[in-house]
């Protein structure tokens, strides 16, 4: 399952360059040894682009079905998928709805901020109390028994309050130490990579919460 999510993400990554019109010389970003998608290749470096690549991150779609495995990793039918490509002179984001199911690509959305537009790259974490949690298949009753479901978000927010956002976690509110297992789209390396942009390109900090 997470060999096919790679490739559903690798196709993805593809096409927000095309619709966006980049090629990877146009990215403001350092190329990186470090495959992005290592944990779903369980360490294979068959994927590996080299070069330049957009950043990408991926979280589950807000009612998506689920199943969790042995390994204790949440799984979904659907998935929100955002490429971020800085360069020179803007920010261009892709957003986009993948059904695993099928591979197909939904709700399609481009945007491109100037530097000056973005205002905040944060982390923000709001109650969910009408989310329903589809489950599919689950090894333990115990891993889905959430009082009351907390949302932790990545955002990327401009001056005019449009906001792209991707859910990066899942957790009960009432025992934040009770959270999902989510396949890894090393958030933390974005966070720093589009801080470490920002302050290049506004000679300042973006804001993160």
């Amino acid at each position: 399952m997470d060999r096919l999510l790679l490739e559903d993400l690798l196709k993805i990554e593809r096409a927000a360059m095309t619709q966006l019109d980049l090629t990877p010389e146009d990215l403001q970003l350092e190329s990186s040894g470090a495959d992005p998608f290592a944990d779903l290749a369980h360490g294979s470096t068959a994927n590996d682009q080299g070069g330049r690549r957009p950043l990408v991150v991926f979280g589950p779609a807000i009612n998506s079905g689920f199943a969790i495995g042995e390994d204790d990793v949440w799984r979904c039918k659907r998935y929100e998928v955002m490429v971020i490509c800085p360069t020179s002179y803007h920010l261009a984001i892709y957003r986009c709805g993948l059904d695993f199911l099928t591979g197909g690509m939904q709700s399609v959305e481009t945007h491109e901020y100037h530097y000056t537009d973005v205002v905040a790259v944060s982390t923000n974490t709001r109650p969910a109390p009408d989310l329903v949690l589809e489950i599919l298949a689950v090894i333990d009753g115990d891993q889905v028994r959430f009082a009351s479901t907390l949302l932790k978000e990545f955002q990327i927010v401009v001056s005019s309050g449009d906001r792209s956002k991707v859910v990066v976690g899942i957790s009960d509110e009432e025992n934040p130490d009770n959270s999902a297992t989510l396949q890894d789209s090393g958030i933390n390396r974005v966070i720093d990579t589009v801080r470490k942009v920002l302050r290049d390109k506004k000679g300042g900090t973006a804001v993160l919460s």
